[in-house]
């Protein structure tokens, strides 16, 4: 795996098997607090925008793994398809830099020839990145599939693929490749069946599996936090709400506006309800903006607790932990799991660009403010 090779790509989501209230309950108290296993299936409807593909991908990962280790656990799974979903977006069919202009890219997804071309799927880090990167040093292979394998991972991918007669990217032949062949294999079926917090398990797949270093540690928790959150929490997203989080996917990676925090959650408006928020603190959006977000529908929630947060609301802070000024932060709701819940955030880190974030409900929130239902 090679982390800067990732194209940030959308989020998947899974979803529970129908059960019983009883057995729900007590399945949603055991995963929270061992990260325990439970029936896994896909959704039906992608949430967030993500594609049937995507999604076909996602019940084919996990239910293969389900079958090979019977022990996985929910925040193992999740952790998984978290660092998976940063490096390829799920896509068994994809090459470090294929997005770029031919010769180093593809002409196309449908470009078969090119990706089955040995000397084009063995591209190194100089050709992508450039002769004076650091990655022209530690990529002699390209990263290539779901894990975006390079080196000598890419060449034993390959050469697996050949013997059995399949393209690479074919996935079963890939699943069969990391679960069975790789010689990380045992490590990834130790790691997915490990009992444990979803950022913990993730550090873990980011340090022990992939390992990548630090860089897009956070990312990889976010994506397997929403995983996570939708593993347990299959209805917890209405369809207008998931229309409205679906409009800030595509700007994952982009700046919005000024690159401010209070510039995002004003774009987010502006989409919904048509108007642009007023005044300066983030932490006042609600109080400064009452009388337009009453005219429009929106409900805002002053002093909040952590039962008020709602996917697809605003969210404000004064100075804390979840804000390091005296304007205080602003971001919007993606998914949510009891008191964390992740976000998407905008100069966070000193980071100007939308990415996602996992955060923990405290008392620094002044104003969770919902979209109205349509």
């Amino acid at each position: 795996m090679h982390q800067k090779g990732a194209r940030m790509k959308r989020k998947i989501a899974l979803l529970l098997l129908p059960l019983g209230t009883v057995g729900l309950l007590f399945l949603l108290v055991l995963s929270l607090i061992l990260g325990g296993s439970t029936s896994i299936n896909v959704s039906a409807n992608a949430p967030n925008g993500v594609s049937k593909d995507q999604l076909a991908t996602a019940k084919e990962v996990v239910t293969r793994i389900k079958k090979e280790v019977p022990n996985a656990t929910t925040n193992g799974l999740a952790a998984l398809l978290g660092c998976f979903q940063a490096e390829s977006g799920e896509r068994s069919k994809s090459a470090e830099g294929d997005f770029m202009a031919y010769p180093v890219g593809a002409q196309g997804a449908s470009d078969d020839e090119t990706y089955n071309n040995r000397a084009w799927s063995s591209i190194g880090g100089a050709a992508i990145y450039g002769a004076g990167s650091i990655e022209a040093t530690s990529i002699q292979e390209r990263g290539l599939g779901l894990g975006q394998y390079t080196n000598g991972r890419n060449l034993a991918l390959q050469a697996y693929a050949e013997k059995v007669g399949k393209p690479w990217w074919d996935l079963d032949t890939q699943l069969d490749y990391i679960l069975n062949v790789d010689g990380d294999a045992a490590l990834l079926k130790k790691l997915v069946a490990e009992q444990g917090d979803v950022p913990t398990l993730t550090t873990a797949f980011v340090k022990q599996y992939e390992r990548g270093g630090a860089g897009g540690l956070s990312l990889r928790i976010a994506y397997a936090q929403a995983w996570a959150n939708w593993l347990l929490n299959p209805s917890q997203n209405s369809e207008s709400t998931k229309g409205n989080i679906a409009r800030l996917n595509g700007l994952i990676g982009q700046k919005v506006g000024s690159g401010q925090c209070y510039a995002l959650s004003s774009w987010y408006v502006q989409q919904i309800s048509g108007f642009t928020l007023q005044g300066m603190a983030a932490s006042a959006i609600g109080s400064d903006n009452a009388a337009a977000f009453q005219q429009a529908g929106w409900t805002v929630i002053s002093n909040p607790t952590a039962a008020d947060l709602k996917v697809g609301a605003i969210v404000c802070w004064h100075i804390g932990s979840n804000s390091r000024s005296i304007y205080g932060h602003t971001a919007i709701i993606n998914s949510i799991s009891g008191n964390s819940f992740v976000t998407y955030d905008q100069n966070w880190n000193g980071n100007q660009t939308v990415e996602l974030y996992h955060k923990t409900w405290d008392d620094s929130m002044t104003f969770v403010i919902l979209p109205p239902q349509k």
